[in-house]
C-alpha cells in the first residue's frame, strides 16, 4: 500500500521497498465520494466496505444511500488499517484531537480502548 507521503512528483510515489509507483487515474479528475457512514462487512476471502450517505434522520430511522463499495483482500485492509491510524495520528498532531461521537455523546477514545 502506498501512501501519498512518499510522492516523488504529481502521480508517482515510492512504497516501502523503494520502487516507484506511477498512479494512473481512470478519470481525469477522478471521481470524488464524500462518505459519512461505512459499513464493513467480511467474509474469509476479503473485506468490503460499503461507503454510504446519510440522507434522512429522524429519531426512528437512519436512511443511508450507499455511493460505493470496496472489495480487498485481508492483507490490503490490514495495510489499509495500519495506513489511516498513521494519517489520523499525523492529522491530530498537526490540527488537534477529532472528537468522536457515538450514540449522541462524546466518547474519551482512551476510555473506550480501555472498555475493549
Amino acid at each position: 500500500m502506498v501512501d501519498e507521503i512518499g510522492a516523488t512528483q504529481d502521480n508517482a510515489f515510492k512504497n516501502e521497498s523503494g520502487q516507484t509507483l506511477d498512479v494512473v487515474n481512470a478519470a481525469n479528475p477522478p471521481t470524488v465520494i464524500y462518505t459519512n457512514n461505512i459499513i464493513v462487512k467480511m467474509s474469509r476471502w476479503d473485506f468490503l466496505l460499503d461507503l454510504g450517505q446519510i440522507v434522512d434522520a429522524t429519531k426512528e430511522r437512519l436512511a443511508i444511500e450507499t455511493q460505493a463499495r470496496i472489495a480487498m483482500s485481508p492483507q490490503h485492509a490490514k495495510a489499509f488499517a495500519r495506513l489511516m491510524n498513521e494519517r489520523v495520528k499525523l492529522y491530530e498532531e498537526l490540527y488537534g484531537r477529532i472528537p468522536t461521537r457515538q450514540l449522541g455523546k462524546e466518547v474519551d477514545e482512551d476510555d473506550a480502548e480501555n472498555d475493549s
